[in-house]
């Protein structure tokens, strides 16, 4: 029996509904791990973020941390899977820009960890049921096997699809720039996302050697890029399922 904790009320369609949803990354996960602890559950899966102890004043990522701090405090057993950036965004805008050949690119030359949901899911599912007690009581990032720039996610998209994808900034230059003093009149949920996007273009949104072996030994090999694109693409109806008995790496060649 466990908890698989994944609610994030920083998320944009969190920031749709009434009310004040920051005390989902607060409050709401000190009570759910209070009922946890109370309840004598055997485990807690929280999905966090990766690097996120090294992103204290960061919004999302200091609340994450906050909430793995908090099972230890409680002493209530658990593992935090550090999720990396998502390949397929929570508002998938991917799927319509590659279609018209472009990649949107958020942090353009900068690499950062990615990781396809399902693959996430697999190793919530892991954690929650599979591995031993002894495995427990850590954090470990959960990623591809290197990190990518925009610019390697469009030529990986290209090699999948066979034709070409570009990547493009999501943001130019002037916005960027223009952000920080406009920002006050954004909705918080929004101002909330700039020291987030600053903090990603530092280049420290990446796993290290000891947390990929860490992954490796926990959840087996870790998903290579090219094959997390082209099973994004399968799943979304972009290239032609995969023949029964035949792996995806081949599929791939």
């Amino acid at each position: 029996m466990a908890v698989v904790a994944s609610a994030a009320g920083f998320s944009a369609h969190s920031a749709r509904t009434k009310g004040n949803n920051s005390r989902t990354d607060t409050e709401g996960y000190r009570n759910l791990i209070d009922a946890a602890k109370s309840a004598g559950m055997p485990r807690v899966v929280l999905i966090s973020i990766l690097e996120c102890d090294k992103a204290r004043d960061v919004p999302h990522f200091s609340q994450k941390f906050a909430a793995e701090q908090y099972l230890i405090k409680r002493g209530q057993p658990y593992l935090a899977l550090r999720a990396g950036a998502f390949l397929d965004r929570a508002k998938d805008v991917v799927i319509s820009k590659v279609r018209n050949g472009v990649f949107p690119d958020i942090v353009p030359g900068v690499p950062l960890d990615m990781i396809y949901s399902p693959d996430l899911a697999r190793c919530a599912a892991q954690a929650a049921l599979d591995l031993p007690a002894s495995a427990l009581n850590q954090s470990v990032d959960i990623c591809c096997d290197v990190p990518a720039t925009g610019t390697m996610l469009a030529a990986a998209f290209t090699r999948v699809l066979g034709r070409k994808i570009v990547a493009k900034p999501v943001f130019s230059p002037f916005v960027l720039a223009l952000l920080p003093s406009v920002s006050r009149f954004f909705p918080q949920h929004l101002r909330n996302q700039i020291p987030v996007m600053k903090w990603l273009r530092t280049g420290a949104y990446v796993s290290h050697t000891s947390q990929r072996q860490k992954q490796k030994q926990l959840f087996g090999e870790l998903p290579t890029i090219e094959d997390s694109v082209a099973r994004y693409c399968r799943d979304k109806g972009l290239i032609e399922p995969i023949a029964p008995g035949l792996h995806p790496e081949e599929e791939v060649r």
